[in-house]
């Protein structure tokens, strides 16, 4: 066999459930470059806890000082609710706020999964050393699975980032951070680190699903209302513009195009993406494939996006503007824009107030040039 990764030797040392104890003892013994890597991996390790804090046992964790505070804010490290509230048999975790908006008349703070076991870092968790928080101590933060919390699902303040982790958080949501800053990439099938960031994954999504049943409410609601008020919506949307209309169409959600085999791979480690919607519409004047974005999420510079992927059309239809509905009825209406120019059109920004997967459909309003 091929020599294991340090991290599977950490889990034979650690005495984690490893499926081939038998064959990494014989590989051990046979292999003197393991056994000096073990060799040092257990010097490493005289002194200091092995134990996780994500899944260890509370009088094991790091003895990090709890508060309460009335109001959370980006920065700031927060543990969630703990077993024995209606979350039955969670782990509480230890998360990032990222930042927050209100939606469905409460506020929502987006908050990405902290662990100490830095080791478990892939390519898209950024490190953090002990000078870029509060609690002294190497962290990872896992973008890849943030989720939007209630005020009410964080439990206790812990501490905060520093003005090295803001800086670096900051880079890293901007994508201009370097790569040493994250793990490793995962290069081979049956990485253990997936496995081992399995209970992460499900206290997140369990976490996460109080935003899920708030969203489901909502669209019911925008449905309803859409229903009631159809006529009146139409009028408003035909002298929304003062250059007038000519011709509107109609476009529906549709599923996303088939994604590529890395993209399937990250979808069985992420949850539902509720930032991106595909839409598309065909008539004998037109056809349409566009995709709305929500970029920036939950922070002020927020900006709802419209890419169109494919326009066609039997004549010149001069410009056009996309419009839709907030479950609330307000309109949004992106301006005057190309749709054969491949330049991607703002709808709105800055506390948007409605996800893309809300949106069940969306038009697109030919003006006068």
């Amino acid at each position: 066999m091929n020599c294991p990764l340090p991290i599977d030797w950490l889990d034979y040392l650690e005495g984690r459930e490893v499926q081939v104890d038998a064959d990494l003892d014989a590989h051990l013994a046979g292999c003197r470059r393991c056994q000096a890597l073990v060799a040092a991996l257990k010097e490493r390790s005289v002194g200091r806890m092995l134990a996780p804090y994500q899944g260890a046992p509370l009088s094991l964790a790091p003895k990090w000082p709890k508060s309460t505070k009335e109001e959370a804010s980006a920065g700031q490290i927060w543990l969630t609710l703990e077993s024995g509230t209606e979350y039955a048999s969670l782990s509480r975790q230890l998360v990032l706020v990222l930042g927050a908006r209100p939606e469905f008349g409460t506020t929502w703070f987006s908050v990405a999964p902290l662990t100490t076991e830095t080791e478990l870092a892939t390519s898209t968790d950024l490190l953090l050393g002990p000078k870029d928080t509060t609690l002294v101590v190497p962290l990872s933060v896992h973008f890849r699975l943030q989720a939007p919390l209630a005020r009410e699902q964080l439990r206790a303040y812990v501490g905060e980032t520093t003005e090295s982790g803001r800086a670096l958080i900051g880079e890293a949501s901007r994508g201009t951070l370097i790569q040493e800053h994250f793990g490793s990439a995962v290069v081979r099938n049956g990485d253990t680190r997936l496995r081992r960031l399995k209970p992460m994954r499900e206290s997140i999504a369990m976490l996460g699903s109080v935003y899920d049943a708030a969203l489901m409410t909502a669209e019911e609601e925008a449905e309803e209302l859409a229903d009631a008020d159809q006529p009146s919506a139409r009028a408003d949307l035909v002298t929304a513009s003062k250059q007038g209309q000519i011709l509107i169409f109609q476009l529906k959600r549709v599923a996303a195009p088939p994604p590529s085999k890395l993209a399937l791979a990250a979808q069985s480690t992420t949850l539902k993406n509720r930032f991106v919607t595909s839409f598309a519409g065909e008539s004998e004047r037109a056809s349409f494939r566009v995709r709305l974005e929500l970029q920036h999420p939950m922070q002020a510079s927020e900006v709802l996006v419209l890419f169109v992927e494919h326009f066609s059309s039997s004549g010149h239809l001069g410009l056009m503007r996309a419009a839709l509905r907030k479950p609330n009825g307000q309109l949004l209406q992106s301006s005057a824009f190309d749709p054969t120019s491949d330049e991607p059109v703002i709808v709105a920004s800055g506390g948007v107030g409605i996800l893309p997967s809300q949106i069940e459909e969306l038009e697109m309003l030919v003006v006068e040039s």
